[in-house]
């Protein structure tokens, strides 16, 4: 069968050629469902519900229509908050930064009004710009993790990694603008701050790219 989406998640459906097929073992509370997902064909993962199934308590046929019903809606919850979990939570953060990036825009405009010294404006440009555009990469990757088979594990690997970066130049940032260090080298209390902030920052970019271009190969692959 395809997969789509219950009415009551909501979201985009799965693409076409993901299919589940749904089966039983055993009975009572022994009985475990399972359903294999499939894309074009290929194996992705196997949900699996362990126990006695309410419905069949009363039910001589575990085969019934009303029962396999119920069973695939379950599992059908199961298999999309598994594929939009991670991107959802990466949306949420994303909203968070973007926020904050805005509202730097306040401090940005005082510095220009009262002629602060050109590297003390240029820093709260910098803080007030990329912090909005950081934001926009993790709505579009969160967009963009639930069309691939990227397993589960690496697409939180993906939006931890981007959510710490992101937060990492939410500290820096606008702390290099308030106290005038660049951050591009450890001293001693503000500026060793921001040098963190950024090392943050610019070390989780790098795994998030890592495990970004690892996404995209395995999605290739299937």
């Amino acid at each position: 069968m395809n997969i789509y989406p219950d009415q009551g998640i909501g979201g985009p459906p799965a693409p076409k050629d993901w299919t589940m097929s749904v089966g039983l073992d055993g009975l009572g509370e022994s009985a475990v469902y399972y359903a294999d997902v499939r894309r074009a064909g290929r194996s992705v993962c196997r949900l699996t519900l362990h126990g006695h199934h309410p419905v069949l308590a009363h039910q001589q046929r575990p085969s019934s229509p009303c029962c396999h019903g119920r069973l695939i809606s379950r599992l059908q919850r199961l298999l999309l908050h598994c594929m939009f979990s991670a991107a959802r939570h990466l949306a949420f953060h994303g909203s968070i930064v973007l926020l904050f990036g805005l509202l730097l825009g306040a401090p940005y405009a005082r510095a220009i009004k009262r002629n602060a010294p050109a590297h003390i404006v240029n820093s709260w440009r910098v803080a007030h710009l990329s912090l909005p555009i950081g934001a926009i990469l993790m709505f579009a990757i969160a967009a963009w993790l639930p069309s691939t088979t990227t397993p589960g594990a690496l697409a939180w690997i993906i939006a931890i990694a981007l959510i710490v970066s992101a937060y990492g130049f939410c500290v820096s940032t606008p702390l290099a603008a308030l106290t005038g260090h660049r951050g591009l080298s450890a001293g001693h209390g503000s500026e060793r701050l921001v040098y963190l902030g950024n090392m943050v920052g610019a070390l989780a970019s790098i795994v998030a790219g890592v495990a970004l271009v690892m996404a995209a190969f395995i999605s290739l692959r299937f």
